[in-house]
C-alpha cells in the first residue's frame, strides 16, 4: 500500500501541461520534456498555427491593398498554392476565400459610385435680358 501512494505521489510531481482551455481548466497531460511548459499534443498544435502563420504572411505578401480586382485574383492564386501543398488547413482556406469574394463585390459597388454624374444645384441661371 505505501508503495501505490509512493507512485501516485511520484507522478503528481512531474510537470503538468500549461495549456488552459477555454472553461479555465487545465490540461492533465504532462509535459512533453523538462524543458517544454507543454505536452506533446499541445506542441504540435502550437507547431501547426507557428507555421500557418507564416503561410499566411505569404499570402499577402508583395500584394497591395486589395483595390483592384488583380490583386483579389492574385491572393486567390496563392491561397490555392499553399491548400493543395497542405500548408494551411481547409478551414482558413474557405473563410479567407469568402472574404475576398465580399471583397470582390465591394470593389464593383465603389466602381459604380466613381462613375455617378454629379449634379450642380447652384449654377448660374441663363441670361434673358
Amino acid at each position: 500500500m505505501t508503495q501505490n501512494s509512493a507512485n501516485s505521489s511520484s507522478i503528481s510531481d512531474l510537470p503538468r501541461c500549461q495549456h488552459h482551455f477555454r472553461s479555465g481548466s487545465q490540461c492533465r497531460l504532462t509535459a512533453s520534456g523538462s524543458d517544454s511548459t507543454l505536452c506533446t499534443k499541445h506542441t504540435r498544435a502550437q507547431q501547426k498555427l507557428a507555421e500557418s502563420s507564416g503561410s499566411v504572411a505569404e499570402l499577402t505578401e508583395d500584394i497591395g491593398g486589395f483595390e483592384s480586382a488583380y490583386e483579389v485574383h492574385e491572393l486567390l492564386s496563392r491561397l490555392q498554392q499553399l491548400l493543395s501543398e497542405k500548408r494551411i488547413s481547409p478551414r482558413l482556406a474557405g473563410v479567407m476565400a469568402y472574404i475576398s469574394s465580399l471583397h470582390l463585390r465591394t470593389l464593383a459597388v465603389l466602381e459604380r459610385e466613381d462613375d455617378k454624374v454629379t449634379i450642380i444645384m447652384d449654377a448660374p441661371r441663363p441670361d434673358r435680358s
